[in-house]
């Protein structure tokens, strides 16, 4: 049994959804997912009497192995503000707790762990805001995507600057428009993969870990991207069928008791099989994703992944473009994008030719 205190700090095993579909699209994907607000304040509510304060700071223990642990933990003003923005976050009031974590940062500001922190709520905060609300979406990642380039530059050895870095651009993809954030795609590959290199070992609980959720991320952005050669000449990358079954096994192993680490090992056994004519593949995805049912519920949106286990149990031919967000024509979105690319240069051609400046042959 998880802990209220464990759940508390830091929650962010996330449930959402708009990265993946950037890479799905071509370009990038937030294949962590967010853990729903009502999940937390739920298992909150399962502890009769429990005291926010008290439970947040049993957390950091649990945790960090006390305050000195943390970044100016010696000092009892730095030790009030973790408290209190951890209290914040576990609250879900993200941005009153990231403008107390960026008061540590300003008193600490040599360590990269506020920096995340701050990067992390920002994150959440724009993922969480409705596609209608653009422009403050747009705002918020991009501090959650600046903040943890902040991290990075303090700390080149950051995996959770990577991560959130990562995730921010990601969704910053899908609200900006995929085709036009094309040139960020090479990027954020290298973040996934200096993330996993560096092994980071933060994390929230047995089953919300930094190293786990990067290698997550990781399974979803080669497996859904096409492995077309030119493609990494074009953006930078191109997907990898194989390195998408390897880091979903990885991510599996490090925690096997989540329902979405179950749903992408399965996707990527059955996609890696259907691609190449291995049956044993094939059986194997299927037996991953049958065990979901039997597994406890740890978030919110675990239900949503179990029906989406037994989709693609009924159709493994569609493991290759399954998202959390639903099937993706990863190709047809990449030619959409090729073709307004070259009508937009045909405008321009045009406009260049009727103002008399296109081409050589206009003066003689």
């Amino acid at each position: 049994m998880i802990s209220p205190a464990m759940q508390m700090v830091g929650s962010s095993g996330l449930c959402g959804s708009g990265g993946v579909r950037a890479v799905a699209q071509g370009m990038a994907a937030l294949a962590m997912v967010l853990l729903t607000v009502a999940s937390v304040r739920a298992a909150d509510r399962a502890t009769s009497g429990s005291d926010p304060q008290a439970d947040a700071s049993a957390g950091v223990y649990r945790l960090y192995g006390g305050f000195e642990g943390l970044p100016g933990g010696q000092k009892q003003e730095t030790r009030d503000l973790w408290i209190k923005a951890m209290r914040l976050e576990a609250e879900s009031d993200l941005l009153a707790s990231a403008a107390v974590y960026e008061e540590v940062v300003r008193q600490e500001p040599d360590d990269s762990f506020g920096y995340w922190r701050v990067s992390r709520n920002y994150y959440r905060y724009g993922d969480e805001l409705p596609a209608a609300s653009r422009e403050e979406k747009i705002r918020y990642l991009t501090l959650g995507a600046e903040w943890s380039a902040r991290g990075l530059e303090i700390d080149p050895e950051c995996g959770e600057c990577c991560l959130y870095r990562f995730s921010s651009m990601a969704t910053l993809a899908t609200t900006r428009g995929v085709w036009t954030a094309m040139r960020n795609a090479k990027e954020m590959s290298k973040l996934l993969d200096r993330g996993i290199a560096l092994r980071p070992t933060h994390a929230d609980n047995e089953w919300n870990t930094t190293l786990g959720n990067l290698y997550y991320a990781a399974s979803h952005f080669y497996r859904i991207t096409p492995e077309w050669f030119w493609l990494k000449w074009l953006i930078g990358y191109r997907g990898d069928r194989e390195r998408a079954l390897e880091y979903a096994r990885q991510a599996h192993q490090i925690s096997p008791m989540r329902v979405d680490y179950h749903v992408t090992l399965g996707a990527a056994l059955l996609c890696a099989g259907t691609e190449n004519g291995d049956s044993a593949l094939v059986t194997e995805g299927v037996d991953v994703l049958s065990r979901v049912d039997a597994l406890q519920t740890l978030r919110g949106c675990d239900p949503v992944f179990r029906e989406h286990a037994r989709g693609l149990v009924a159709n493994p031919e569609s493991a290759c473009t399954y998202s959390p967000d639903g099937q993706i024509d990863v190709k047809g979105e990449l030619a959409r994008g090729q073709r307004a690319q070259e009508e937009e240069e045909q405008r321009s051609a045009k406009r260049r030719k009727g103002t008399g400046r296109g081409t050589a042959t206009t003066v003689r």
